[in-house]
């Protein structure tokens, strides 16, 4: 889409492609880690059960990257790709 803007939902930051939004928000999830109770979706860290069963709720409806290697998806696609690389890796 040309002419098009992605607006971050975390900080005031508007990006001109998907994956470049993407790509941002990868800075969000690393600087969100500090718990033992981690979203498989976007790897955000929580610090109670209940805080990271919350957050999931946000992920219903959202576009979801899914690895054909096994069940697991991902609301980024670098998250999927990151991911992808640990059944290249092998045993």
């Amino acid at each position: 889409m040309l002419g098009s803007q992605y607006k971050c939902s975390v900080c005031p930051k508007t990006l001109t492609s998907a994956h470049d939004l993407s790509l941002h928000m990868k800075v969000h999830t690393e600087q969100e880690s500090g718990g033992d109770h981690r979203c498989d979706m976007c790897y955000k860290s929580f610090s109670q059960l209940s805080l990271l069963r919350q957050h999931q709720e946000s992920h219903v409806g959202q576009v979801v990257y899914e690895c054909t290697e096994c069940d697991k998806a991902f609301a980024f696609p670098h998250l999927l790709d990151e991911h992808q690389k640990t059944h290249a890796a092998g045993p």
